[in-house]
């Protein structure tokens, strides 16, 4: 008569434990895991596109290289997308913004080996992101697994 009461008791006790552990991975999935993917998304972006404005850099300079010795007329953002025309008369040096706020007035082929330095050094970055990333895509996919496997052990409500 009293084992029955009890023993119905401790399958309440475990399942209450089992709904507890549930809400637990539940929150550190969110709470964690998600946040941490999106900011690491978030600075893949970021450094994908600082990559590709050395591409860019990179393609002017060998557009450039075509109108080498001859006077350069062009337009210039002088601020929130505001242009005004621009004539360069010596096309033999660029200035190249290195970090910082900082700029340096380099010939052509030095700002080619700045680019493709600091295009080396944002892919080192832009692997690294992305390995971090995918680790924790790999945490997320196990915790939804151990999850669905808490879900449908026996005697626990679906």
């Amino acid at each position: 008569m009293w084992g029955q009461p009890q023993a119905a008791g401790q399958a309440s006790g475990e399942e209450q434990q089992r709904q507890a552990q549930i809400q637990q991975y539940k929150q550190f999935l969110d709470q964690r895991l998600r946040v941490d993917q999106q900011r690491g998304m978030a600075v893949r972006a970021r450094l994908q596109d600082d990559y590709a404005t050395f591409e860019a850099l990179e393609a002017s300079i060998n557009d450039l290289t075509k109108v080498e010795g001859q006077q350069l007329r062009t337009l210039v953002n002088i601020g929130s997308d505001v242009f005004m025309h621009a004539e360069v008369a010596d096309t033999s040096r660029i200035c190249v913004s290195i970090g910082l706020g900082f700029h340096v007035e380099c010939t052509w082929p030095e700002a080619l080996a700045i680019a493709a330095q600091r295009k080396k050094a944002l892919q080192v970055r832009i692997d690294k992101v992305n390995e971090d990333v995918d680790k924790i895509e790999t945490h997320i996919q196990l915790v939804e697994e151990g999850l669905e496997a808490l879900r449908l052990l026996p005697g626990s409500e679906q």
